[in-house]
């Protein structure tokens, strides 16, 4: 019911996404040793899919922010981190700068680049949020969170 409220807003139905994409890693985009982009391949490379419709969990730490898809593995825990997707936008949620990672469950409504470029692959750019929630702290062995606690607002 929240989301169709939500994605009502938008005054469109907004189709879900069904990650297809993510079999295709390779490309014109994909940096290659040696070769330059032109501008023409740049503006090509930064074209962005219409709206789509994502859920999944958002991995959010110093220099990091992953989106995984509701019902896959996390990009985290794969070998070649192939299906790892960054995720960036004004409407979410300001983070800090923690010592430890943080993970959330987030349904959103974005556009991603249409082709695949460097690592990872995939950009996002979260235009609205419909929910976002905070779940349990991911395993890391070389973060202790009673060292490390969430800031103070």
């Amino acid at each position: 019911m929240t989301i169709l409220i939500g994605l009502a807003l938008l005054g469109a139905t907004v189709p879900e996404e069904n990650y297809d994409f993510l079999s295709v890693m390779d490309g014109p985009c994909v940096p290659k040793q040696g070769v330059w982009f032109t501008p023409t391949q740049e503006a090509e490379c930064a074209r962005m899919t219409e709206p789509r419709h994502y859920r999944g969990t958002w991995y959010v730490d110093f220099e990091t922010s992953f989106f995984t898809p509701a019902g896959r593995r996390s990009c985290l825990k794969t070998k070649e981190r192939d299906a790892c997707m960054e995720l960036s936008g004004e409407a979410l949620p300001p983070t800090k700068r923690w010592e430890c990672g943080r993970e959330f469950a987030v349904d959103f409504v974005g556009r991603r680049n249409e082709l695949p470029g460097f690592y990872p692959s995939y950009k996002i750019v979260v235009d609205q949020l419909i929910s976002v929630k905070r779940l349990p702290d991911p395993p890391d062995k070389y973060c202790d969170p009673k060292r490390f606690p969430e800031p103070k607002e």
